[in-house]
């Protein structure tokens, strides 16, 4: 399986945080290294040790059907 293994810097705003926080940790091997759940908030790195963070995913609008 493919793995991510850099990145520069990149934010993500996404309707379902919990899926996509487990979609790039568990399938895409990202490793949270900050979080705020409460505010629907983390940084991952493919490489912790050598970047604090590639990526932040972030809670956005919910999408309404309509």
């Amino acid at each position: 399986m493919a793995k991510v293994t850099s990145l520069g810097h990149v934010g993500l705003f996404v309707s379902d945080y919990n899926l996509m926080r487990d979609f790039y940790t568990r399938i895409l091997g990202f490793i949270v290294t900050d979080e705020a759940r409460e505010r629907g908030m983390c940084f991952l790195s493919a490489r912790p040790e050598d970047e604090h963070h590639e990526l932040l995913l972030a809670a956005g609008r919910k999408i309404l059907n309509g």
